[in-house]
């Protein structure tokens, strides 16, 4: 049998690596998002001849000041928008009319003819697999109920240890829903419970699990009936972590539709980052929720870890900088945007209750509630910047949020995510590349007597220069591989 660790380490990884796997395969070109925001840097930078110097850029973060100080900023002649505080940590603002509602209207009607599809984690592949048993523990020798050695008994008891928070020599269901629950599925203790009673892991009914009754299920091959049984729940409604449909709209790089076009330079003015780093993140991506959508609290980036930044759609970590989210109507009750921990100063990871994940039954118990208000904007920092280098830090905890349970109409609303790879060097050795195949195509094309656009080359053909510069990660772990 498995050893626990294994299970766990092979639980998370299949968590965050298909979770980001889903959603780059509904982002168009992240591969060429990623490159050409590297080309973007590459603005200040003049040529590698000997003696040239290169200007290290810094990211720009707004001052919150502190809450509810108003800042004006005309986003573009004769349009003054008030820009206010509404929390510290995470630095996050409010911005009223930051579109009219014609541009609303029309995003809506945008995303409507590229066709809405289920959001991300709705994946019934996903989901089935291990409910049909397409996913068989392997290296299982030992007869069921055996332990393989001392050594797995010694691990086992220390695991224990480390789910059992409190110390009291139980797991309520509380510390087994840090367990259970995934990026995928979003249980409650009333589930753990009835876990207990379908698959019979708790013999005495008392909804907690002894060290002894933990072992039992350990070395009785239950983790994979566990596995099952959370991945079928998981089809339900009400167990998703999320539930709405989406669409994107536009194509990386500088927008070509009137609409779009006006929006990334209102977004150049409001974040005062450089031009091709908005121009070149993400698409803008429009969800609509329906009476009963939601999508619990989560957060948009990764903390910073080995894992590089994803780079061809397929393996990596988000690297969301910052996140902008425009409401695009208000004839809704509920939907609210929910921030559980901001500004809150005595947030402990560890000691983190279920229910502020939960924004269907939980909602209103958030530090911060926004409602919907057509042309609204939020803007909200996913990371810090890095006092010493200038460039991005770590992951900023308290920008957990997510979209409260739409009670009765339909929600619409839009994402801007701004992307920056945390790797400032890295993107200095990529620039060259980009550079070079860009310069490249421009002479191809000039050969062949093409024009060539003032701006940027087609993205294909960039695609198509760059594919096999940069490598996909080796990914070891099979569970991963079949998914």
């Amino acid at each position: 049998m498995a050893s626990l660790d294994n299970c766990k380490m092979q639980s998370a990884v299949v968590t965050r690596r298909e979770a980001g796997r889903r959603e780059a395969r509904q982002i168009h070109g992240l591969l060429l998002v990623y490159l050409v925001i590297s080309w973007s840097v590459g603005l200040v930078w003049s040529s590698d001849a000997p003696g040239d110097t290169v200007e290290r850029l810094t990211l720009f973060q707004l001052d919150p000041v502190k809450k509810g100080y108003v800042r004006e900023l005309e986003a573009e002649p004769g349009k003054v928008l008030h820009v206010e505080t509404k929390a510290l940590e995470p630095p996050l603002f409010e911005i009223r009319e930051f579109l009219t509602p014609e541009e609303c209207a029309y995003i809506i009607e945008q995303a409507l003819r590229e066709g809405l599809y289920p959001s991300g984690v709705n994946d019934d592949a996903y989901y089935k697999a291990p409910a049909n048993g397409e996913q068989e523990d392997e290296g299982h020798d030992s007869p069921a109920g055996e332990m393989d050695t001392e050594d797995e008994r010694r691990h086992a008891d220390s695991v224990f240890g480390d789910l059992d928070v409190n110390d009291d020599m139980f797991l309520d269901t509380e510390e087994i829903l840090s367990v259970l629950n995934t990026d995928n599925a979003f249980l409650r203790h009333r589930d753990v419970l009835q876990m207990y009673s379908d698959l019979g892991l708790d013999p005495d009914s008392d909804g907690r699990l002894t060290l002894e009754e933990f072992l039992s299920l350990v070395f009785s091959d239950r983790l994979a009936d566990i596995e099952r049984w959370v991945w079928r729940q998981t089809g339900h409604g009400e167990n998703k972590i999320r539930e709405s449909k989406q669409a994107w709209l536009g194509q990386p790089g500088p927008a070509t539709d009137p609409v779009l076009a006006a929006l990334q330079r209102r977004v150049v003015s409001l974040t005062r980052l450089p031009e091709k780093i908005v121009q070149w993140s993400e698409q803008l991506q429009v969800v609509r929720y329906e009476t009963g959508g939601h999508f619990h609290a989560h957060y948009d980036s990764n903390e910073l870890d080995d894992m590089e930044c994803m780079v061809n759609g397929v393996s990596g970590r988000f690297c969301r900088f910052m996140t902008i989210l425009y409401y695009l109507d208000d004839d809704v009750s509920g939907g609210e945007t929910a921030f559980p921990i901001a500004d809150n100063e005595t947030y402990s990871d560890r000691a983190t209750k279920t229910e502020i994940y939960d924004l269907s039954d939980h909602c209103h118990d958030a530090n911060l509630v926004i409602k919907p208000e057509r042309g609204k904007a939020i803007l909200w920092y996913n990371h810090y910047v890095n006092e010493s280098t200038g460039w991005l830090g770590d992951l900023n905890l308290f920008s957990l949020h997510g979209g409260c349970e739409v009670l009765k109409g339909t929600k619409w609303i839009a994402n801007n995510w701004i992307w920056v790879d945390d790797s400032y060097e890295r993107q200095m050795e990529y620039l060259s590349n980009v550079q070079r195949a860009l310069e490249e195509q421009k002479k191809t094309k000039a050969a062949m007597g093409l024009s060539v656009p003032r701006d940027v080359a087609s993205g294909l053909d960039i695609l198509k220069d760059l594919f096999g510069v940069f490598k996909p990660k080796t990914d070891t772990c099979s569970i991963v591989d079949e998914l």
